[in-house]
């Protein structure tokens, strides 16, 4: 036999063992559980019938970022980018490596936004009237000029 005050710690240790292996395993299969939710989450996302489809028109340093950042984002897809300088928004798709077409009119914009394909233009109205669109998202410094953007988006959803 040890000692009392040796048994003690012996018994102690045991113990505490006993306690961490348990919350060993209640946290591994809290961490399972919590990966099915997410697998099954962002493959229901990933739907493509659950998309979200924007267009952002200005493609300065916010455009740019909120294009970025629509690339990452499971569920949001960006169909449409426009800027008074069309080379900043060709430039744009190019940097994330997007399919893209030249339009100028709605009509074009809208058959290569229907097949997937990023439509590029210099005029904000365009893409502010496509079908197809969710949101329009206005990143230009013109206040005048948003406001004709919401108007027609408003008008043609």
């Amino acid at each position: 036999m040890l000692p009392g005050r040796l048994n003690i710690f012996f018994r102690f240790i045991a113990f505490w063992t006993k306690i961490c292996k348990g919350i060993f395993c209640v946290l591994v299969i809290r961490i399972n559980i919590m990966h099915a939710f997410k697998t099954s989450r962002t493959a229901k996302i990933n739907n493509k019938s659950d998309l979200v489809s924007i267009s952002i028109i200005g493609m300065g340093a916010m455009g740019k970022g909120l294009f970025y950042q629509s690339h990452l984002t499971p569920g949001i897809l960006c169909l449409a980018i426009a800027d008074i300088n069309i080379e900043r928004a060709i430039s744009c798709a190019k940097w994330l490596k997007r399919d893209y077409n030249i339009v100028r009119n709605r009509e074009e914009a809208e058959a290569a936004t229907g097949k997937g394909i990023l439509a590029v233009c210099e005029d904000g109205n365009i893409i502010a009237g496509c079908s197809g669109i969710d949101a329009v998202v206005d990143a230009s410094s013109s206040i005048i000029e948003a406001a004709i953007f919401c108007e027609t988006a408003l008008n043609n959803h």
